[in-house]
């Protein structure tokens, strides 16, 4: 291999990292730095907190309800699954496209569905569990918004690329 190939070469990777760097670079500004609409800092930074650590965010909105307000909002949950279901169970009936097969199966498949309706209380309201999934976040180590903006982002991407290749039916992966 000729030199002049090793430099296009080394040149080539050296452009293609740079507008890497530059694609994070505009998009960490766009999405933490610059604001979106002419609000007031303390809303633009609970929307940006509350983007990047939906966790936490999420146990703390359920926390906002009683116990029988989470029950009543369950209970609903539950009755428009059941319709639903039914619903569609009848579509499936009337449905002209689909052969015997089809239709048994999609009936089979419909009737093993269920709705899982806590609302992730049983996850999010465990604060040990939640405590665990921040360890690695230090706000503490800076003052800078920017180097805990990107600690979140990373923490952020990492939980949704750590999905992929999971099994869909497992409650993380929904």
């Amino acid at each position: 291999m000729c030199l002049s190939h090793m430099n296009l070469c080394s040149l080539c990777r050296m452009n293609l990292h740079n507008a890497l760097l530059a694609m994070f670079a505009h998009d960490l500004y766009m999405d933490l730095a610059q604001t979106q609409s002419p609000c007031s800092r303390e809303d633009y930074c609970l929307r940006v907190a509350s983007g990047l650590l939906e966790d936490v965010s999420s146990a703390l909105y359920l926390s906002t309800f009683t116990r029988e307000q989470l029950n009543a909002m369950e209970l609903e949950l539950q009755t428009l699954f059941t319709q639903l279901k039914l619903t569609l169970k009848q579509q499936f009936q009337d449905a002209e496209w689909l052969d015997d097969s089809s239709r048994s199966y999609l009936t089979s498949k419909l009737q093993q569905l269920t709705a899982v309706t806590d609302g992730g209380r049983v996850f999010l309201s465990n604060s040990y569990m939640l405590n665990q999934r921040l360890s690695d976040v230090d706000m503490n180590s800076s003052k800078s918004y920017l180097q805990n903006a990107v600690q979140l982002m990373r923490r952020y991407r990492s939980g949704m690329y750590s999905l992929y290749g999971t099994q869909p039916n497992l409650t993380d992966t929904m």
